[in-house]
């Protein structure tokens, strides 16, 4: 193995520049050397042995069990139903009632989904486990109660989700005022793009006193969401439920939130 040389030992590292003479000649660079090197096959065995101490013990031995105790498959099936639901039912409740986006819509959609897919966990439970067939757990026997937790859990997602609408509705509503387009549509311009075209009901009835980013409208949403499912738990086996009790316990608690009802008519105004 050659290893090039650059050392030259005519360099001083505290050689004082100032006071070297000067001259116009410029040196030739000294032309390197190559080194032979060797290492012996102990030394490069002591070399694998260091390296090998460095990487992380890995256990390939042992075969990785999935099942739906370490997985989250049994959510994200009732998590995905319940989108797909409740997209249906949002957009059947605007398309009869001819209206455009409305939180309270969305919901109700939400809590009707949830209701709906509750009373049919129950019922596909009535002779025992369900047996389900997943991409990493394979086929599993899923208990009421483990069907339920994941509904749950898609349910806590969804809020999730729905915080996130929120939120995106009230940065339409603050950056679309005629107080800011006047920004937004120089910053357009500026980047050679189309400039923005706002609706009359993005601006109509602002109010500049009004914070549209206030965290606790989102926070009334979620625990008129919470509220309705424990409300909704605590009457479904009771022998005085019936269908649809859940949504009907939702829209009182929407009635009664009066900072619900300011902060939605305010953004959606």
């Amino acid at each position: 193995m050659k290893i090039a040389s650059s050392f030259n030992k005519d360099i001083n590292l505290f050689e004082n520049k100032l006071s070297a003479p000067h001259t116009n000649q410029v040196q030739k660079p000294q032309a390197s050397k190559d080194v032979e090197l060797n290492i012996s096959n102990e030394g490069l065995d002591e070399l694998r042995k260091s390296a090998q101490k460095l990487m992380p013990d890995i256990d390939t031995s042992k075969e990785v069990l999935w099942t739906v105790e370490n997985t989250n498959e049994v959510e994200f099936e009732h998590y995905m139903t319940m989108r797909h639901l409740c997209s249906e039912k949002y957009e059947s409740i605007r398309k009869n009632e001819n209206r455009e986006e409305d939180i309270n819509d969305v919901m109700k959609s939400i809590m009707e989904t949830y209701e709906t897919l509750y009373l049919n966990i129950v019922d596909a439970h009535k002779d025992g486990d369900r047996e389900a067939n997943y991409k990493l757990s394979g086929k599993e026997h899923i208990s009421l109660e483990k069907d339920l937790d994941g509904l749950n859990k898609a349910y806590n997602r969804f809020l999730s989700d729905l915080q996130g609408y929120i939120t995106c509705l009230q940065s339409n509503k603050q950056f679309s005022t005629s107080g800011m387009r006047g920004e937004i549509d120089s910053y357009f311009r500026r980047m050679g793009l189309p400039e923005p075209q706002f609706s009359k009901a993005h601006i109509q009835d602002y109010d500049p006193s009004y914070n549209y980013f206030d965290k606790s409208y989102n926070d009334s949403v979620n625990s008129i969401m919470i509220d309705a499912r424990n409300s909704f738990l605590g009457m479904v086996h009771s022998s005085n439920y019936s269908k649809g009790m859940g949504l009907s316990h939702l829209i009182k608690l929407m009635n009664s939130n009066v900072k619900f009802i300011e902060g939605t008519k305010k953004l959606f105004s």
